[in-house]
C-alpha cells in the first residue's frame, strides 16, 4: 500500500492539540508496551531511540521508568513545542523526519521503541532490517501496530483502512534475526454515544489520513445509520475496535 506521507503528516498536525485528549485505546497500548518491557527486567539502556513520538505519551512513560544516558526522539510532524511543554526538565533530542528507514540518524542503538506508528510504513519489513542495522548486539526493538481487523465496523462500512500485516508474517519477518520475546495480539473496543463521535475520534486522534474520499452530508447519514444498525448494544452505545499487536525481539 502506498502511503501519503505529506497527508499523514498534514493529518496529525491538525490533530496534535486534541490527540492526548482522544487517544485513549494508543494510551493503553503504551502502558501495556511498558509492562511487557518491565516484565522481562530490560531498563538497563544507554542509547535510545523512540520513532513516532508524537506529543510524548508513550515518552512520559518510558522516562518514568528508564533513564538512558542518550535519548532520541523522531516524529514526522513538527511537534517540538509539544515536545517541550509535556517533556520539561527531560534531555533528549528531536529529528523530525520519516521515521521509517532510520535515513535521520546514524547511531547505534540499545533499544529502538515505536508506539502505533509502524502501520503508516509502506514497506514494514524493511523497517525491520533498518532496525536491526541501527541496534547494537544484544539490541532490544519493543513496538506496536494492528492486525487486519483493526477497526473492523469503519473498515466493513467504508471500506476505508491501512494494510496491515498478519501476526504470523511479523513473526516471519523477525525470526531470521531476533531473538522473539514476546509477540503477542489484543483488543481494545471503545464505546461510544454515536457514529459520529466514532467520526470525530478518528479525526481527532489522526486516524482518517487514509481516507481521501469526499464524504456529502448524505453519505455520513447512510454511514451513521448503517454504522448504529450494526454496532449498538442494547443501551444504545456504539462499538470501535483497536486490534494491536505487540512485539519485543533481541537482536542476535
Amino acid at each position: 500500500m502506498v502511503i501519503n506521507k505529506q497527508r499523514v503528516a498534514q493529518f496529525f498536525s491538525e490533530a496534535l492539540e486534541s490527540y492526548e485528549q482522544n487517544a485513549i485505546a494508543q494510551q493503553e497500548i503504551g502502558q501495556h508496551l511498558l509492562q511487557i518491557l518491565l516484565k522481562n527486567q530490560l531498563t538497563g539502556f544507554q542509547n535510545v531511540l523512540e520513532i513516532g513520538c508524537g506529543t510524548g505519551i508513550f515518552t512520559r512513560l518510558l522516562m518514568q521508568n528508564i533513564h538512558p544516558k542518550n535519548w532520541d526522539l523522531n516524529d514526522l510532524c513538527d511537534v517540538s513545542e509539544q515536545l517541550k511543554k509535556n517533556l520539561p526538565h527531560q534531555n533528549y533530542a528531536f529529528y523530525q523526519a520519516d521515521g521509517e528507514n532510520l535515513a535521520f540518524t546514524e547511531k547505534k542503538y540499545d533499544l529502538i521503541v515505536s508506539c502505533s506508528t509502524v502501520q503508516w510504513f509502506e514497506n514494514q519489513q524493511q523497517f525491520i532490517q533498518s532496525c536491526l542495522d541501527r541496534l547494537n548486539p544484544n539490541g532490544v526493538l519493543l513496538f506496536s501496530t494492528f492486525t487486519p481487523e483493526n477497526l473492523t465496523e469503519v473498515r466493513k462500512l467504508s471500506g476505508i483502512g491501512l494494510d496491515y500485516p498478519h501476526l504470523c508474517q511479523w513473526y516471519s519477518w523477525l525470526l531470521e534475526a531476533f531473538h522473539l520475546t514476546h509477540l503477542e495480539q489484543t483488543q481494545i473496543q471503545l464505546k461510544f454515544d454515536s457514529p459520529l463521535l466514532v467520526l470525530r475520534h478518528l479525526k481527532e486522534t489522526g486516524v482518517t489520513a487514509t481516507n481521501n474520499q469526499i464524504w456529502s452530508r448524505d453519505k455520513i447519514v447512510q454511514f451513521c445509520d448503517q454504522y448504529r444498525r450494526r454496532y449498538a448494544d442494547y443501551s444504545g452505545k456504539v462499538s470501535l475496535t483497536y486490534t494491536p499487536i505487540f512485539v519485543l525481539v533481541r537482536k542476535k
